[in-house]
């Protein structure tokens, strides 16, 4: 945080001090209005549909708290949305309204017009406050390319926008291939999505161009251990052939007595002498098992031959060791892969870096320069608190490193902000992805009536472990748990007001670790705890709703005053860099 004169008022406990506690907000507010002036918050979110439950623990909830604590405006980042839905601006209209109904239903309290008192809270449309495209262009040219590609954000998000680029190095296969390549790595391809959740879905050509890199690798550590795992696929080949050997020599020759004398001694220790299975090898004398392995194989059935027996699988191990086409090495690389932890953690770090590298090639420039952008959005009105999601932290580190810079070129200047993070951390979507997202459709909206959030619950994804009634859970790892977790009578007070009838947190992680609740029953208590803290929120959006008319007057007051800062903070800065010719 900062004053007037950009010195900061407060560090917090994040890397670069962008971190401040509630108590710690509440308490610098206080000491403010005790000297008869109030800090400032600025936050808000993109205007891309309605808002869900993991926003009201991320930010909402604590907008609400210190409302009449702060002066406050928020954003509804039109301009945002329309870098990653600029050719849907369709969508822009309406959710510019849902996102302000759902403020309403919220419980804040707005600025409708008259003179700012700085007790209401200001809710501003980002694309009608020129300022803060302005300010962007200057902060641009302070900040390095590499803030912006290294900002965890943008990664993530190049992560999800490179699946299925055309941006992913070029393969050189025909069609026909590549057709071939997908039918042979489906199965692969879907195991390690169901193992890797936050992968997504992985195409033929991404496994391909992934394959290609971890084949080439040069990695001392990746490459002993692809050739041990070879060697173990290979010791199991053999050891199944030794078997179907064994047991076919042991039919033929029932009767000793018509063997030769080195015949029956073959016999005998194919009787009994069982090779040991590869995993009971130690790792060091693996080469010389197999070895002693396919030179017992060997000699064996040139003393006992038999009239059949069973070959290797030819198409996974056989390829591998003999085909040339790339596509046929590439395949027969994946059971390999898929055997060893180490080297699937390693193709997953090669998908993960090929989805990042073709999603920032893809990505345009108003989304890679978005953090820039949201430090013009907080700066332009002198924000001292933004409270935020956990996963928006970096975007204000980047806004204070841009602050930081500014003030040092130009002289104080801009208020140094802080973030308020939600107590509730990072709040996981249904499908036990690692985010709520709209995009995943893995969410229940503030607008959600008893139903629809019955409807989502219910095939939300609990423990994996717990398949019948009868079976203990596991509540620390449930999604499910954790919800209950966030959303209780301790933590609601429209919770505590419905008296339900249902447990408490404790007694839910007791009921569900000795099977005295099952997963159906634990979801419908949650149910029910959703539906009374989403209820009076459902009646307050209905009432702006039907009054479409006061919503707009609403929306046009507080942008005003958004306008009226945005000038200030702009002449401000135009004064610093010398570019106010006329002022």
């Amino acid at each position: 945080m900062a004053d007037s004169e950009g010195e900061p008022l407060y560090r917090g406990r994040s890397r670069s001090g962008a971190v401040m506690s509630m108590q710690d907000a509440q308490r610098l507010a206080g000491e403010a209005m005790a000297k008869g002036h109030r800090l400032r918050i600025l936050t808000g979110d993109r205007t891309t549909g309605k808002l869900h439950i993991g926003h009201y623990v991320g930010s909402l909830r604590d907008r609400v708290r210190l409302q009449h604590s702060y002066d406050t405006f928020i954003l509804l980042a039109d301009v945002q949305a329309l870098t990653t839905h600029y050719d849907r601006p369709e969508v822009l209209r309406q959710s510019v309204m849902d996102v302000a109904l759902d403020y309403m239903a919220i419980g804040l309290d707005p600025f409708t017009g008259g003179v700012d008192d700085e007790t209401k809270v200001k809710i501003v449309i980002q694309s009608m406050v020129p300022a803060i495209a302005e300010l962007t262009v200057y902060y641009g040219l302070l900040v390095p390319m590499r803030l912006l590609l290294d900002n965890p954000t943008t990664k993530s998000e190049a992560e999800q926008q490179g699946h299925g680029s055309s941006e992913l190095p070029a393969t050189n296969l025909e069609p026909r291939r590549m057709h071939e390549f997908d039918e042979q790595t489906r199965p692969a391809r879907q195991l390690l999505t169901q193992e890797y959740s936050e992968l997504g879905e992985i195409d033929a050509p991404l496994l391909f161009a992934a394959l290609r890199e971890f084949a080439g690798s040069d990695n001392a550590l990746v490459l002993d251990e692809l050739d041990y795992q070879a060697r173990l696929a290979e010791y199991d080949a053999q050891l199944e052939l030794w078997l179907s050997f064994r047991d076919a020599a042991l039919k033929q020759y029932l009767v000793p007595a018509e063997l030769t004398q080195p015949q029956q001694e073959a016999l005998e220790k194919l009787r009994n002498q069982l090779p040991p299975q590869a995993v009971a090898v130690p790792r060091q004398l693996l080469a010389a098992a197999l070895a002693q392995l396919v030179q017992d194989l060997e000699w064996s059935r040139d003393i006992l031959p038999v009239a059949w027996m069973q070959e290797p699988d030819s198409e996974l191990f056989g390829a591998r060791r003999q085909e040339k086409d790339e596509v046929d090495r590439l395949v027969a690389h994946l059971p390999t892969i898929l055997r060893s932890e180490m080297l699937k953690k390693e193709l997953r770090q090669r998908v993960i870096g090929l989805k990042r590298k073709a999603g920032l090639s893809a990505m345009n420039y108003g989304f890679l320069g978005y953090p820039v952008s949201q430090a013009a959005d907080i700066t332009f009105v002198g924000a001292h608190l933004v409270p935020v999601g956990e996963d928006q932290v970096p975007h204000i580190e980047l806004t204070r490193d841009i602050v930081q810079r500014f003030n040092r070129q130009y002289g104080a200047t801009l208020v140094e902000p802080a973030a308020l993070v939600g107590g509730g951390g990072v709040v996981k979507g249904l499908d036990g992805s690692a985010k709520m997202s709209k995009s995943l459709d893995n969410a229940i909206y503030t607008s959600d009536s008893y139903d629809e959030i019955w409807r989502r619950i219910s095939k939300a994804v609990t423990d994996p472990q717990r398949i019948r009634r009868s079976d203990p859970g596991r509540p620390e790892i449930c999604n499910i748990f954790a919800y209950h977790q966030l959303f209780n009578a301790e933590t609601e007070e429209a919770i505590a007001t419905a008296h339900l009838d249902v447990p408490d947190v404790p007694l839910t992680a007791h009921l569900c670790s000795t099977a005295g609740i099952g997963c159906v029953d634990c979801k419908k208590n949650l149910a029910k705890k959703l539906d009374a803290l989403l209820e009076p929120m459902r009646k307050r959006r209905a009432e702006w709703a039907a009054r479409p008319d006061d919503l707009r007057e609403m929306l046009l007051a507080g942008t005003k005053r958004g306008i009226e800062e945005g000038e200030k903070t702009l002449a401000a800065v135009k004064k610093a860099m010398k570019v106010d010719y006329f002022g």
